[in-house]
């Protein structure tokens, strides 16, 4: 009777199927994302200019519903993150690529005829990176949780050369294996003997009952 092998498809549909299970988490992080400060931030960059823009015609303004945040300049962990904050009704941005004098104290344009901007670290923005780095060591975090997780159930695969073993081993491993793979290991009946590969795993720092923990914590949230 034939036994259920761990080939390469095989073994990348698990490790797949072990990085869905933190698709829920990262969505929520992204969710989280502080992009509500749109006028605040707006307020802050041109809070000199404000009322020579209003008085500008808008057909001479690039007028936009979002401020277009490129980073924190001397913010090395911020200095790359960049996203749309929307804002509460259009509002003018200056044309061309020369920016107001006085304005490059704030924020620092990110390319030509642009309205992405990087802002400076100002303690005007202080709340803001505050929240921002917040969410950054969230979503890091997340990101830390399924490499790790990935990386113990290869292990856990790649300790056996058939599903079997690594079942009676560990056998929340069910979860992240695919219907095909479960029909053929159904039509099979192997005796296995698992203590040996715990116990190796156990030794390279592999804690399953954590591993088992999050594939539960996964179903439940499904």
């Amino acid at each position: 009777m034939a036994t259920v092998r761990f080939s390469k498809e095989f073994k990348d549909s698990i490790l797949k199927n072990a990085r869905a299970v933190f698709k829920s988490r990262e969505k929520s992080v992204d969710d989280a994302l502080p992009n509500k400060w749109g006028d605040t931030v707006y307020d802050i960059v041109f809070a000199d200019f404000i009322p020579a823009l209003n008085n500008v015609p808008t057909e001479f303004l690039s007028m936009q519903d979002t401020f277009r945040f490129g980073g924190f300049v001397e913010v090395d962990t911020l200095q790359s993150v960049s996203f749309s904050m929307p804002l509460s009704s259009k509002r003018p941005f200056p044309s061309g690529d020369n920016l107001p004098s006085g304005l490059e104290t704030k924020v620092k344009r990110v390319g030509y005829y642009n309205n992405e901007f990087k802002l400076r670290d100002l303690p005007e923005f202080a709340d803001f990176k505050t929240e921002l780095l917040a969410w950054q060591v969230r979503k890091a975090e997340v990101a830390k949780q399924e490499r790790e997780f990935v990386s113990a159930v290869q292990k856990v695969i790649e300790s056996h050369a058939t599903l079997a073993p690594a079942l009676k081993m560990w056998p929340p491993l069910w979860d992240l294996v695919n219907e095909e793979y479960r029909d053929r290991h159904r039509e099979v009946v192997e005796r296995v003997k698992p203590s040996e590969k715990v116990q190796a795993l156990e030794e390279e720092g592999i804690n399953l009952s954590a591993l088992t923990a999050t594939v539960v914590a996964h179903k439940l949230t499904k």
